[in-house]
């Protein structure tokens, strides 16, 4: 979310190119820096922390990232609606419940 990000999208056998800015998705830009971590655990706590609620560009990172993975899957029909889909599972603890059972399932896997 540092500057435009450039779109292919295949569609009906047609690709379309376009670029996306933060701002047309509702976001400011971050910096690079806002977004590096220094560890695995680091990385884990950024993702918990953002699937708990945190706000900020980490989370902004998150959904675009999320609503891009629906639009692939279909689930969504643009960057801006799989944004608005992405949020609302956050928001709802759904997304966090997810984890969680998947923490659980690896462990009890082991």
């Amino acid at each position: 979310l540092s500057e435009a990000t450039a779109v292919w999208e295949l569609k009906d056998g047609t690709i379309t190119s376009y670029s996306v800015t933060p701002e047309e998705l509702g976001f400011e830009r971050a910096l690079r820096s806002d977004l590096k971590i220094s560890s695995p655990q680091e990385g884990a706590e950024m993702v918990r922390d953002v699937l708990l609620g945190a706000a900020g560009p980490t989370r902004n990172v998150v959904l675009v990232n999320a609503a891009g993975a629906l639009v692939a899957a279909d689930r969504a029909k643009s960057i801006k609606d799989g944004v608005a889909i992405a949020a609302d599972s956050i928001d709802s603890d759904a997304a966090i419940g997810k984890l969680e059972a998947l923490i659980d399932l690896s462990q009890r896997l082991e």
